[in-house]
């Protein structure tokens, strides 16, 4: 079990970069962080020694490595700069333009660092594969008793987290970085899906709709030999194809909207797709497509395929009862969804401005 320290200091508000943060040596080692320049073992090893940002090297060096160069921090301290590392992702929970080790701390008598009581540390354990999270805890307690002092004890009520959910742990204290509530993200999940849905149920009314416009189409092409199932498949390769088209349209939209979008949210980062970047997105964004493709042409796909020759050729078509209570159904449920999503967005809109 190796045990990690770090902590912000200073903490200004993020309009007053450069943010900064004290750690343990090994905590490079343990997280991703890339260094472009410096050693990870070393680095941070002595006290009065600084990792920057390639954002911070651009402001301060124009660009240049900064490495084995020095910065004045408050006008008052040198530090050597011994590691360059790439800017971390917007999606980082842990946000910070320099590292400084946790030694400079113990090295300007900062008395909070020997008092159990205080907030501004995280600490990180990075445990075996095998070991108990309960056993951990189980400790807890004695461990209260033997650094907290009697009247403070009840105050607190420590617990371990793992990494990947403190994303999504907006009610922490002193959290760190932005952080996210993981039902807004069901939330616009859902809002995305039932847009989706709405798009596909339009999409097999008017198929069905103008389906007597292809009628003969499908006579003829029963009658000189084709078989049911060939007539599935140059449907559902129709709506396919359309799905992919509107694919097109739909990046283009989006990548035309997001500077409106990220002036929306007041995000500092904003928000950006880098498309090629990411293989798992592009695989899911062309999964999605073709499944929307097949859901929304199939319902047309089997209805037109199962027009009669003769009755199709003699100019009688008859949908059926059935087809006509599914085109209802379909009808219904697009105007209630819609209604329906209507309607929230009024009161969280209604909400946000009170």
């Amino acid at each position: 079990m190796r045990f990690l320290r770090s902590l912000s200091f200073l903490t200004p508000p993020k309009a007053m970069t450069p943010l900064g943060m004290n750690v343990s040596g090994d905590s490079i080692e343990v997280f991703s962080y890339n260094l472009i320049s410096g050693d990870p073992a070393s680095a941070l090893e002595n006290p009065y020694s600084l990792i920057l940002t390639t954002t911070m090297a651009e402001k301060y060096f124009d660009g240049e490595n900064p490495v084995g160069k020095t910065m004045l921090i408050d006008n008052k301290q040198e530090y050597l700069i011994t590691g360059l590392m790439e800017k971390l992702p917007a999606n980082s929970t842990f946000q910070f333009d320099f590292l400084s080790p946790f030694a400079t701390l113990e090295k300007e008598n900062f008395t909070a660092v020997e008092d159990w009581r205080s907030h501004w540390c995280h600490t990180y354990f990075l445990l075996s594969d095998d070991a108990s999270i309960e056993a951990i805890e189980a400790r807890f307690p004695q461990f209260m008793k033997t650094y907290i002092e009697e009247p403070f004890q009840q105050r607190y009520h420590p617990e371990l987290q793992p990494l990947s959910e403190i994303h999504f742990s907006s009610q922490l204290s002193s959290n760190w970085g932005d952080d996210l509530e993981e039902v807004y993200i069901y939330i616009f999940s859902a809002i995305a899906f039932f847009i989706l849905l709405i798009a596909c149920i339009n999409f097999m009314n008017l198929a069905t709709a103008r389906s007597a416009n292809r009628a003969k189409e499908v006579g003829m092409r029963k009658v000189l030999g084709a078989f049911r199932l060939q007539l599935v498949r140059q449907f559902l390769t129709e709506s396919i194809v359309i799905s992919f088209i509107a694919l097109f349209f739909a990046v283009v939209l989006v990548e035309m909207a997001l500077p409106w979008f990220n002036g929306l949210i007041e995000r500092e980062e904003g928000v950006s797709i880098k498309y090629l970047e990411d293989n798992f997105y592009v695989l899911s964004l062309f999964g999605i497509t073709l499944l929307v493709g097949i859901f929304a042409g199939s319902y047309p796909a089997f209805f037109l395929s199962k027009f009669k020759p003769v009755t199709v050729l003699k100019g009688k078509i008859v949908s059926g009862l059935r087809g006509m209570k599914l085109r209802k159904i379909l009808v219904v449920s697009q105007f209630t969804i819609a209604i329906f999503m209507i309607i929230i967005n009024s009161i969280l809109y209604n909400q946000v401005i009170y």
